[in-house]
């Protein structure tokens, strides 16, 4: 029973809407019957709203076929030219680059200097040169420096062998050898210079024309000429004297070795004993037994001492 009353209920609701929406629409075509209808203006464009979120990807479309393959290029005729006269000019360079290989090392072995017959060939450049007959010397300025002290570094107090063969470093200090002096001064058509400087840097030096030394059978005995210079002549005491060591006494006093004394005065031409002795030992002391050159200092007091020899015939 209380079911049958709400669907009754219901449906009278339903028509009493019903009923009062007809009444609306009823109500405003009668309105619109009775007067001019006027359209309005057309509104503002609104804002554009936000994009909306981007679409899903497709998928990709099929590959299309395969083109047709052209024709391969041809050089032609030109194009073989040019890549003939190419290989030809790869042919000539690879004989071009061989061929100097053998000039050059032709040209080195034809125009090598000669060898130096003594440190008096115009062509000379000061340093150590090996001379044709093999030895090795110090030129300077055309001159053969055969003797050099500077400092003291070099022992001068050796062996009659030592004196023979020389010692030291030609950039140093150095004693060139007296088979050395006597191979290179035998024509007897040289001249000597020596050079001495003291501990004030005050400079003299002594010339000397017809230098020469004997070979050893002949106790390497010394030859000398005139005198020039401005050091007095020291050395002419010395001249024809034989050679003398510590280990080969040749001078002229009765008891003794000239080269022992004084402390050890190095091998030098001694008589009865010296006037010079410029292998002696070096020192600043002003004493016997030091680097001495009697004309200018006595007793001692030289610090530098050059000796040199050149043979030309300037003399």
């Amino acid at each position: 029973m209380k079911l049958l009353i709400s669907f009754v209920l219901l449906a009278f609701c339903l028509k009493l809407a019903f009923l009062q929406q007809c009444r609306q629409v009823t109500v405003c075509n009668d309105d619109m019957s009775n007067g001019d209808v006027t359209k309005g203006n057309k509104g503002d464009v609104g804002i554009p709203g936000k994009a909306g979120n981007k679409g899903i990807k497709g998928e990709p479309g099929e590959i299309g076929r395969k083109g047709i393959q052209g024709e391969s290029c041809s050089l032609g005729s030109f194009g073989d030219r040019l890549m003939e006269k190419l290989t030809r000019l790869e042919e000539l360079l690879t004989v071009t680059t061989t061929t100097p290989t053998t000039t050059t090392s032709s040209t080195t072995t034809t125009t090598a200097a000669p060898a130096l017959s003594s440190c008096a060939d115009g062509s000379t450049t000061n340093g150590v040169h090996t001379l044709q007959n093999g030895d090795e010397v110090l030129c300077e300025n055309g001159w053969t420096v055969f003797q050099r002290r500077t400092d003291g570094t070099e022992d001068f107090e050796q062996t009659w062998d030592a004196y023979r063969t020389g010692f030291g470093q030609m950039t140093g200090e150095f004693w060139l050898g007296l088979d050395k002096i006597y191979r290179l001064t035998r024509s007897g058509n040289c001249r000597l210079k020596i050079e001495v400087w003291d501990f004030d840097d005050v400079y003299k030096y002594a010339n000397y024309n017809g230098f020469s030394v004997d070979d050893e059978s002949n106790l390497f005995r010394l030859h000398i000429g005139s005198y020039s210079g401005t050091a007095g002549d020291a050395l002419q005491y010395h001249n024809n004297r034989p050679f003398t060591t510590l280990d080969r006494d040749n001078d002229s006093k009765p008891n003794g070795n000239c080269a022992d004394e004084y402390g050890g005065s190095g091998g030098w031409w001694y008589g009865l004993c010296r006037r010079s002795a410029l292998n002696a030992v070096w020192g600043r002391s002003k004493t016997r037994g030091k680097l001495e050159w009697w004309d200018w200092k006595h007793t001692g007091g030289l610090e530098a001492t050059k000796m040199m020899f050149r043979c030309d015939e300037q003399n």
